[in-house]
């Protein structure tokens, strides 16, 4: 036997070629495996290093999410603070309409836990809530508002009103002759938060989580004994953020022992000063590996059992399955190694060993080609989803645009009319407050182009009643209507200026009366009336030669619109607009 082997190596024969058929094929079977199974452990290493990017985005996406949500928070309580400070009654100090004006402000805005006007030395004059000569000079909300005499969002705080959780809000307020006499603060509910953060779906064991000034948690979702509310956060994490970027991703260690990216995003009132809050999302490192793990330990696993299976019919049956069949698996294999994923053996029908293994090599092809195809379809997904939101800001620069233009144009047809300087502010407040109200209800909306007429009938006739019409009963009949902002901008203008002409004039010095809006639909036509039971209009009235720059402003919203408008008169005045809908459709 030795002489016969070295007789062997010197013709040059190597030593595989001596194996038996059976060990052959054995050896042909785990040589054909180790590319597919090469290939399992490359795409589930690559398939790891694409879920980790995109964990890393999405925590980021989800911070910055999260950071519009407390923005909208703010300028909600910013908005509401400023338009109390501008009501006659908080500029002159009337503390029976001031405590009336709270109450009512406070249960329209139930996320609130109170709102307050202190003086200047912080004690309560009036609350919705709170006794008068209750002392808040001490919260440091109030002291900077009255301080710095501006918009102040404060750090956490435990509420007087029932010992709740909160953090308030801050707005200085002006006297008549526009000094300084005191603030209205607002303290919202940290509790009401978890409502707006339980619609967000984030993944098991992601925590949300808003941090004030001082680094104590305003609020944490979800609730851990670790983590309590009012306690302050992880003191690395903490400094890392204070001296990191506006917004920015950590890898950290929670309180709770979990690792987490930690995505946060410092909140300012303006860019020169210090952020108020900080806004955090984190999700859990484990997570963004563990599908990825689990479906490679799975191929491999599925792979090791072809492969036991393969090599015992190869063992059982030796070279007798030897040939094309098993040829084509080596070449399928090796296109598949070079990247040409929709390769098949195709010996559909052959129920052998090989036909198995064949057959399991093609499942695996199509498992990888149809995740390849998954990915590609998501990364197209998101380049559209992109788009789509490219074309949104477009849109909303674009009318921004328009809305400033017409405001600009406003302001140009009022200055032709001789009025006060008062009336002049308060004509184009009420304007620009009706266009506001638009974007507000388009920002609270989940649809972004449609506003409902109906609802912002109603909101509308409340505020421009709210001021004006003390004494009149004002009685708002509208169904519901969706149309596109286009035309919502003009009609609230009209509506406006319908009611404010009824209130001054049908009603005027306090006149009591009443004042009825409706709004329908008839067969793709809106019409709008509002009618008085005032004195009526003049005989010889004609909008062509009134002086009111109101009604001349009505005619021509109203033809902008594709309408017209009406009016009789006598007892009382009724004008009636109708102008074309087009969006019903799309609500």
């Amino acid at each position: 036997m030795i002489q016969s082997a070295a007789s062997r190596s010197k013709r040059g024969v190597h030593p595989l070629a001596s194996l038996s058929i059976r060990n052959a094929l054995l050896l042909v079977v785990v040589l054909a495996m180790v590319p597919a199974l090469a290939i399992i452990i490359w795409s589930g290493i690559e398939h790891g290093s694409h879920l980790a990017a995109m964990a890393w985005d999405d925590t980021a996406r989800q911070a910055e999410s999260l950071a519009h949500v407390q923005e909208r928070i703010t300028d909600s309580g910013r908005q509401i603070l400023s338009t109390l400070a501008s009501i006659p009654s908080f500029r002159t100090g009337d503390r029976t309409s001031i405590d009336a004006i709270l109450k009512s402000v406070h249960a329209q805005n139930p996320d609130y836990l109170n709102f307050t006007v202190t003086d200047l030395s912080g004690i309560v004059i009036a609350s919705s809530l709170l006794q008068p000569g209750t002392d808040l000079s001490q919260r440091q909300h109030v002291r900077t508002a009255l301080a710095e005499h501006r918009f102040v969002v404060g750090e956490y705080i435990v509420g007087i009103v029932g010992q709740t959780p909160s953090i308030a809000f801050s707005y200085p307020l002006d006297d008549a002759t526009g000094h300084i006499s005191g603030c209205i603060a607002a303290t919202y509910r940290l509790s009401s938060y978890a409502g707006v953060f339980d619609r967000l779906s984030v993944p098991a064991q992601s925590i949300l989580g808003l941090v004030d000034r001082n680094g104590n948690r305003l609020f944490f979702y979800p609730t851990m004994s670790t983590n309590p509310i009012g306690g302050p956060i992880k003191r690395s994490l903490w400094l890392r953020m204070v001296a990191g970027a506006d917004s920015g991703i950590l890898s950290e260690q929670g309180s709770d022992g979990v690792s987490r990216l930690y995505a946060y995003r410092k909140l300012r009132l303006s860019a020169e000063r210090d952020p108020y809050m900080y806004v955090v999302f984190a999700t859990p490192i484990t997570s963004s590996y563990a599908v990825s793990r689990f479906v490679l330990a799975r191929n491999v696993a599925l792979m090791v059992i072809v492969a036991c299976l393969a090599l015992a019919t190869a063992y059982l049956i030796g070279g007798r399955l030897i040939g094309t069949r098993l040829t084509r698996i080596v070449d399928t294999t090796g296109r598949i190694m070079q990247g040409d994923l929709g390769a098949r053996v195709g010996l559909d029908g052959d129920h052998s060993d090989l036909g198995h293994i064949a057959a399991a090599l093609d499942e695996m092809a199509g498992t990888i080609e149809k995740r390849d195809a998954e990915r590609d379809e998501y990364t197209g997904a998101l380049a559209r989803s992109l788009g789509e939101k490219e074309t949104l800001l477009r849109e909303i620069h674009h009318r921004v645009k328009n809305n400033l233009q017409l405001i600009l144009s406003l302001f140009a047809l009022q200055e032709d009319v001789p009025t006060s300087l008062v009336s002049f502010r308060e004509t184009m407040e009420s304007r620009v407050r009706t266009m506001a109200m638009v974007h507000e209800m388009l920002y609270e909306s989940d649809n972004l182009d449609i506003v409902d007429l109906g609802d912002y009938t109603r909101r509308l006739v409340g505020l421009a009643t709210t001021d004006i019409c003390h004494s009149v009963a004002v009685t708002v009949d509208a169904e519901p209507i969706p149309e596109g902002i286009d035309t919502a901008i003009p009609y609230g203008l009209l509506l406006n200026e319908l009611v404010t002409n009824a209130c001054k004039h049908a009603f005027a010095a306090g006149k009591p009366g009443s004042l009825t809006i409706d709004v329908h639909e008839d067969r793709g036509t809106l019409e709008l009336s509002v009618a008085d039971d005032g004195p009526g209009l003049p005989g010889d009235f004609s909008i062509g030669t009134s002086s009111s720059l109101g009604l001349r402003l009505v005619v021509a919203l109203a033809t902008q619109l594709g309408g017209t408008l009406t009016w009789t008169s006598g007892p009382g005045t009724r004008f009636c607009v109708r102008f074309p809908i087009h969006t019903r459709n799309r609500a």
